[in-house]
């Protein structure tokens, strides 16, 4: 039975490529050309046999190099695409990219800040608790990138209101005043979350919701950005073990020293930051496809 493989070129036309099953017969098997080096003079069955075979061989990839060709294309116009949705502070090398999920899993957020050379630095680390070293390594910097990446944009109406309360964030957190910049910053994100939500949902379905929201190809920074408040949103009981990693609920209700760190205050002000941003690229995309249904 002839296969048939259907490839749509790229100027639209349907290409039928039919491949013709080999009769194992005619194949020559690995013993059997192994077995041709020895032999002074192979037979003339033998020759004819490879012959053949290298006849369907070649029958073979004429018929099929074009599926390949178009494989090939498709690949590199599906990685071109993804790099391109990719946040664009992220380095553009592809190393350790793999990382990246884990990174915002971890609840370090990654997305519209910091620069591409200290997300770098983030995801060179295998362990969280280096990837939190190189975050507090790099506050000052990173206080920069939030200041420039908040004076670069026209904040939705939505949320620009808070970019002042992040304004002071940053300066407390470039002061050392890491309390001041947690509590503050930690209050900051919350608020931006919840504006996008129900105001009277409760946090387990506010979590739940951000686990199975779905966004369009180029809002993929806006899904990364939320990302890190599944962590940031993680339930503890109190009397249980206290989260190390940065949580609303204990810097909330039970703030201790231990909690204040350099890396949880630095993370918290890039994640209030990368909402803000993230907020208002979704609320545009929206915007956008509302007036276009207008039309």
């Amino acid at each position: 039975m002839t296969g048939i493989i259907r490839v749509v070129t790229d100027d639209g036309d349907d290409d039928d490529i039919y491949l013709q099953p080999v009769d194992p017969r005619e194949m020559l098997t690995t013993p059997e050309l192994s077995g041709l080096l020895p032999q002074d003079q192979p037979t003339e069955e033998t020759v004819a046999r490879w012959v053949a075979t290298v006849a369907r061989l070649d029958e073979w990839w004429q018929e099929t190099s074009p599926l390949l060709v178009e494989m090939v294309k498709l690949t590199s116009s599906l990685h071109r695409r993804l790099m391109d949705n990719l946040p664009t502070n992220w380095p553009r090398d592809g190393s350790r990219l793999n990382n990246s999920w884990q990174v915002l899993q971890d609840g370090i957020p990654i997305a519209y800040v910091p620069r591409a050379e200290i997300v770098h630095k983030i995801l060179e680390e295998d362990a969280y608790e280096d990837r939190a070293r190189v975050v507090a390594d790099n506050r000052l910097d990173i206080a920069d990138d939030c200041r420039a990446a908040l004076d670069s944009r026209t904040l939705h109406y939505t949320v620009a209101d808070l970019s002042v309360l992040i304004d002071e964030a940053v300066a407390v957190l470039v002061e050392g005043r890491f309390a001041s910049a947690q509590s503050l910053a930690v209050n900051i994100a919350d608020n931006i979350v919840r504006r996008t939500m129900d105001p009277k949902w409760k946090y387990g379905r506010i979590v739940a919701t951000i686990k199975d929201s779905r966004f369009e190809d180029e809002l993929t920074s806006v899904a990364l950005a939320f990302q890190p408040t599944l962590r940031f949103y993680e339930f503890w009981r109190f009397g249980g073990t206290p989260p190390r990693r940065l949580n609303r609920h204990r810097t909330a209700h039970w703030l201790t020293p231990e909690h204040v760190t350099e890396a949880n205050a630095t993370a918290s002000v890039m994640l209030a930051t990368s909402l803000l941003l993230a907020v208002t690229d979704w609320r545009n995309w929206i915007d956008s496809q509302n007036a276009q249904e207008t039309l």
